[in-house]
């Protein structure tokens, strides 16, 4: 699934600056950073590194989000991970993650998520990436549809240079929440996608320890792991039921990620929609014109041992569709004949962009972008309460005051391309400054914006 770049950044110095806005932060005394115009996490991390607060190789990615961020820019060749101002060029913050860990800098990532992102399983994993001996560019051996209709994935025998890579992915619920289904996640008191019923936010206590991560087995693998998924954890997004548990499943559910954080550097990474989250495709068209563009870019989840194929036909699905846009929009023939695409569906779609678009003009380009987000599931969407904001920050600072301390903490606002809703983006960040102030007491939090 792929996304636009999110428009701000926050790291840790605990320097939480803003970048669009940018923010930052870290718990040693890594000096102030500031974060500049459309500049990635990497930057910071590459520093922090160079400073000798992270090592250079094997550090845990600690991150809470609601979208994985576990994209390759599709054209990056591997070698340019080892050029950082190249590589920083092509990246932007859905995909500055799997680089970092081709380079060796991350070994581990564990995603917390919330019950509305569903685009990975809760699962404990682990998988190769490497360079592909043919193209030189960055592929791995994870069957994940999230990668799969990414055109990422690649054979084993057809990598080199390979490191190991192990993903514990868990999903974090509080009462406010019902159990999910099937992707269309609703939280109570909260239905709507219209931006004039976003709901206020304002503080409300609730006790700690309140909310529940899925409570499988996450046994992370040894030093010489299956690279395969494990099949116990492998649909618990899906079936798991999330309810209030007590403080003791809460310290059992802690313990599983002590096991990852232990005796390793970490960068806690947090992005602010993580505790409310839009998808801004869903505003920027209308129903009839999203319903299309799902039904044009879907990919659905291949047959065990049918992957390869998929992704080729994925490939061709993708490239058929940018050019038939192209060619749509502006009034160029199109031979259906030489396309893999339902032009029924296609030709009605551009009809309705063009009806709808001021003076008949469309943008080609940010129609693909929306449509490449569309396989077997939609972009997570849920504009929560200030109830379960407040909730979810409560629930993540009881977790992080019972884990080791992060070495760096970078968090992101992602209110500039409308991910994180900008009437909450400000409550949200200070809500996560004071969080952390109180876990991190010794942190001295710096405010930096930068203006457009």
């Amino acid at each position: 699934m792929r996304f636009l770049t999110y428009g701000h950044l926050m790291h840790t110095q605990l320097n939480f600056t803003d970048v669009q806005r940018a923010t930052v932060a870290s718990v040693t005394n890594i000096g102030r950073m500031l974060v500049g115009q459309f500049i990635m996490v990497l930057p910071y991390i590459y520093r922090a590194i160079g400073s000798k607060h992270l090592p250079l190789e094997g550090t845990v990615l600690f991150h809470f989000d609601s979208h994985p961020d576990l994209l390759i820019p599709q054209n990056l060749q591997a070698d340019s991970v080892f050029d950082k101002e190249a590589l920083f060029e092509q990246l932007s913050i859905e995909n500055w993650i799997l680089p970092a860990v081709y380079a060796g800098h991350i070994s581990k990532i564990i995603w917390v998520k919330p019950v509305w992102a569903n685009q990975i399983s809760d699962q404990n994993s682990s998988f190769l990436i490497g360079k592909h001996r043919d193209t030189g560019l960055i592929r791995l051996t994870s069957k994940e549809v999230y990668f799969l209709s990414e055109v990422l994935y690649a054979p084993e025998e057809e990598l080199i240079n390979t490191r190991t890579i192990d993903i514990l992915v868990v999903t974090l619920n509080t009462a406010g929440c019902k159990d999910h289904d099937s992707g269309l996640n609703e939280c109570q008191e909260l239905k709507s996608d219209n931006k004039e019923t976003r709901p206020d936010i304002t503080s409300k206590n609730v006790a700690p320890g309140q909310g529940v991560m899925s409570n499988a087995a996450y046994d992370l693998p040894k030093k010489k792991p299956k690279i395969e998924k494990d099949p116990d954890t492998k649909h618990l997004s899906n079936s798991t039921k999330h309810t209030l548990v007590s403080a003791v499943d809460i310290t059992k559910i802690t313990q599983l990620i002590k096991n990852v954080l232990a005796d390793n550097h970490i960068i806690l990474d947090i992005d602010f929609d993580f505790f409310s989250t839009q998808n801004p495709f869903k505003e920027m068209y209308s129903e009839k014109q999203y319903t299309l563009l799902k039904k044009l870019y879907y990919f659905g989840e291949p047959k065990a041992g049918e992957e390869m194929a998929a992704v080729c036909n994925r490939e061709r699905q993708l490239k058929d569709m940018e050019e038939v846009l192209k060619r749509l929009s502006f009034g160029m023939e199109v031979d259906d004949e030489l396309y893999q695409v339902n032009m029924s569906w296609a030709r009605e779609l551009v009809r309705d962009l063009q009806h709808t678009s001021p003076e008949g003009v469309i943008d080609h380009e940010m129609i693909h972008q929306a449509g490449c987000t569309c396989d077997n599931t939609d972009l997570p969407h849920h504009i929560s309460s200030a109830q379960q904001i407040q909730e979810h920050m409560s629930v993540v600072g009881t977790l992080l005051g019972q884990l080791p301390k992060p070495t760096v903490v970078t968090a992101s606002r992602s209110s500039v391309d409308d991910y994180c809703p900008k009437g909450q983006v400000d409550t949200i960040q200070h809500g996560v400054m004071e969080m952390l102030r109180s876990v991190y007491s010794e942190i001295n939090i710096t405010l930096d914006y930068v203006t457009d």
